[in-house]
């Protein structure tokens, strides 16, 4: 005779996993590496511009979640590594969380603009602020003089 109570919470636990909201499976994660990255691209004008690009370069449906209103940030380094300057910074984010559907082939844009305070060398660093498609990247560039 098979105990009640143990096959009873069994069956609660492969519910509750049923139902239960996931992060990206590796599946997702497979879909979301393969073919075209995220890249962050900079350009240097009068002033700087940084354009952050999350592709789904696969077919399935990925949802990107963000724990607030804020979906991304820039932010610029200068030389030795201290943060001198952040896209968010002195900027206001509804507290709701939020979800982004990316179909097949779609992509995450994000852009900013920067007026730098001196020519020198900078590390732009770029990040999409989701937790279940977690995405940083960085590009060094120079300010020339002008």
């Amino acid at each position: 005779m098979i105990p009640r109570l143990p096959l009873g919470l069994l069956s609660a636990a492969l519910l509750t996993f049923a139902c239960s909201p996931r992060g990206r499976s590796e599946a997702h994660a497979a879909d979301a590496s393969s073919g075209t990255e995220p890249y962050l691209a900079v350009s240097v004008g009068d002033d700087v511009r940084f354009s952050l690009a999350v592709p789904n370069p696969g077919e399935r449906t990925v949802e990107v979640e963000f724990p607030d209103g804020q979906t991304h940030d820039f932010a610029v380094e200068d030389a030795s590594g201290r943060t001198i300057w952040r896209w968010s910074e002195g900027r206001l984010f509804t507290q709701g969380m939020q979800t982004k559907v990316l179909r097949g082939g779609e992509s995450l844009s994000y852009e900013a603009r920067w007026d730098p305070p001196a020519p020198g060398r900078y590390t732009v660093v770029a990040t999409l602020r989701s937790p279940t498609l977690p995405v940083t990247r960085s590009r060094a560039l120079i300010v020339p003089a002008r």
